[in-house]
């Protein structure tokens, strides 16, 4: 399994049955945090949202000592017109750049995406004591334990995965979502053998529901895409895609 090397992801408006809900209040409830999206013109972007109106949560961000493990360069974070948290992190393009998902054991999320999806990980961030950190609308002060998940030095492009346990304040809410619920509802992994995957994920005693199943997308996109769901050990909601067979001979 891997991580999506197309940066995209899915806006979904639901018709039957609408949408409903709020996406998590604060950045610090189980399940999915925020969506992280680079910018070559970090001030140019913040003040552009300013002055259109959105919910700006704070001026960009210099992250220093510590605190720069967590944030990477700097930053600032927004709301989306429907409240989803975005963190908007200066770099050398605007692109779609990872996702965090909070957890309540750290070790058991890792073993979880490493282990049993096979994901790598790459960093650990920890805070040695609570201290302050601007912009994430917190008065306290903040203290974690956080993985990478994904990404490398050599490929600064590479969407990552930010698993993050927290400390101070501690993480509330069950991360299970309904999949017509406002804000982040899952996150989409590929695989070139959904069915091979599908038995490994029930020979760890991993929930999934239904089995694999074949995605109707509409006129005009794949119609032989296989799809999978089945959740974290918190709740947070993975799918499994398998992308079409090419046909290698020519």
């Amino acid at each position: 399994m891997t991580l999506p090397g197309e940066h995209c992801f899915d806006l979904l408006e639901w018709k039957f049955p609408v949408g409903e809900g709020s996406p998590p209040e604060t950045v610090f409830e189980l399940g999915f945090s925020r969506l992280c999206i680079t910018s070559d013109d970090l001030a140019g972007l913040h003040q552009q949202l300013t002055e259109t109106g959105h919910d700006v949560w704070s001026p960009p961000v210099r992250p220093g000592n510590e605190a720069e493990d967590l944030t990477g360069r700097e930053y600032f974070l927004c709301s989306d017109p429907d409240g989803t948290s975005l963190q908007f992190v200066r770099g050398d393009s605007t692109r779609l750049a990872g996702v965090n998902v909070n957890c309540s054991d750290l070790e058991r999320s890792r073993h979880f995406y490493c282990d049993v999806l096979g994901l790598e990980a790459q960093h650990r961030f920890t805070s040695a004591d609570p201290q302050p950190v601007e912009g994430f609308g917190a008065e306290d002060m903040l203290s974690w334990d956080a993985w990478r998940i994904g990404g490398s030095d050599g490929d600064s492009g590479q969407f990552t995965l930010d698993l993050v346990e927290w400390k101070s304040p501690k993480a509330g809410r069950s991360a299970q979502r309904r999949a017509n619920e406002l804000g982040i509802f899952r996150m989409a992994l590929l695989t070139d053998d959904i069915d091979r995957d599908y038995a490994a994920l029930l020979n760890a005693e991993i929930t999934c529901f239904p089995p694999p199943v074949a995605l109707e997308m509409g006129p005009g996109l794949p119609s032989d895409l296989r799809a999978l769901f089945f959740l974290d050990p918190d709740g947070t909601c993975v799918e499994l895609i398998e992308s079409p067979r090419t046909d290698q001979s020519t």
